[in-house]
């Protein structure tokens, strides 16, 4: 006798969100706290210690079991109190995003009015939720997946993965939010967030073909789509940008200029040299003596 039956034939299959990485961090002395952004959702778990979610300079406290939902495009970083350092579970996932739901009510909802704060900016949507109730379910969940990678047995990947599913089950049936697919190639702005990641990723190590792959756009899309709406090359206006911030650290800073190289991006001291040259018709050994120069006036 047939007790269950159900059928997805006629059922249209729903967009995959995908994993693009998994990390544990604990606050160190290296940790680098400087507002930065994704084209992708970000799904934060506090593991541990206190410390704060830092968005376009307002702070919401963080505790051992907040999760936070930070969608694609939205400022932030993390800090850590000294007293309790910080530790949090991060989760990259591409092609999704959420919004608030309305008809919805969560007890585990955060709202205050630095959260209200936050999510006044243009484009900006950073949820938080209290699952320090259900934080051995939680936390059970990432010792499990992060079992399977650490013993890498037969199908592993897929366990992860599998253990991974869960995770966003549990979490999606306890909050406000709905899941909507999110592709760069069907946003409007997508040039615009390709020109603001330029801008506040500049030190990262950026080549056109890790850009595309980033965005989920062609090569060749992208560089004349940019270039027809900017008026210059993405690269080019990479090495505009990370030549701008060198240009202010040459005035105003007595680093040497090899670490200035680095610190914005530049991994050659001679490429650096010579794209600073061409924007500004001058080296950064001028720049830096004819400071100095005003300085002793």
């Amino acid at each position: 006798m047939l007790q269950f039956s159900v059928s997805f034939l006629n059922k249209e299959s729903t967009p995959r969100y995908r994993l693009l990485a998994y990390t544990r961090e604990e606050f160190k002395n290296d940790w680098k706290e400087i507002e930065h952004i994704h084209p992708h959702t970000e799904i934060l778990f506090v593991t541990g210690g206190q410390g704060w979610l830092r968005s376009n300079g307002v702070d919401v406290k963080l505790k051992k079991g907040t999760l936070i939902v930070v969608t694609p495009f939205s400022s932030h970083t993390e800090i850590s109190s000294t007293n309790s350092p910080l530790s949090f579970a991060a989760f990259s996932v591409q092609n999704i995003t959420f919004i608030l739901n309305n008809k919805d009510s969560s007890s585990l909802a955060t709202t205050n009015e630095d959260y209200n704060k936050i999510n006044e900016q243009e484009n900006q949507q950073i949820f938080f939720f209290d699952f320090s109730a259900y934080f051995n379910e939680l936390f059970n969940i990432l010792a499990y997946i992060e079992r399977e990678e650490s013993q890498r047995k037969p199908f592993w990947d897929s366990a992860f993965l599998s253990e991974f599913d869960k995770f966003i089950v549990f979490i999606s049936r306890h909050i406000p939010l709905i899941s909507l697919p999110h592709k760069s190639e069907s946003d409007p702005n997508v040039l615009s967030n390709v020109h603001l990641y330029l801008r506040s990723q500049y030190a990262d190590d950026i080549t056109l073909e890790k850009l595309s792959d980033y965005f989920f756009l062609s090569k060749y899309y992208l560089s004349h789509a940019f270039k027809k709406k900017y008026g210059i090359s993405p690269m080019l206006f990479l090495n505009k940008c990370r030549c701008e911030h060198a240009h202010k650290f040459l005035l105003t800073t007595s680093y040497s200029i090899a670490q200035i190289a680095i610190s914005v991006g530049f991994n050659s001291i001679i490429h650096f040299s010579r794209t600073y040259k061409k924007f500004y018709n001058v080296s950064p050994m001028q720049t830096r003596r004819t400071a100095r120069f005003s300085e002793n006036k």
